[in-house]
């Protein structure tokens, strides 16, 4: 009873035999191809998504410390020159 339907959709379990005459009427057999397929293209795009939360994070990482790298120069500038200072005008 140990033998399974190769299949991943088919949850068939059974004898030797009976996995035999399975197969042969599996209604998931007509769709092997296609569910693998499946499955390597989700399997790609789940990699593609942590790759890009990944650059997600380490980009708002970067946004973070780039504003406080400007509020620290503002702070500076304020300090010396005044806070009615305007740059880029």
């Amino acid at each position: 009873m140990g033998n399974t339907c190769l299949v991943s959709s088919c949850e068939f379990h059974g004898t030797s035999e009976e996995l035999e005459d399975h197969t042969d009427n599996c209604h998931y057999e007509a769709l092997k191809d296609y569910l693998q397929l499946t499955d390597a293209r989700i399997g790609n795009l789940q990699t593609q998504l942590q790759e890009k939360d990944e650059r997600l994070s380490f980009l708002t990482n970067m946004l973070g410390k780039l504003s406080e790298r400007v509020e620290a120069l503002e702070k500076t500038m304020d300090d010396k020159f005044g806070k009615d200072v305007v740059l880029g005008d």
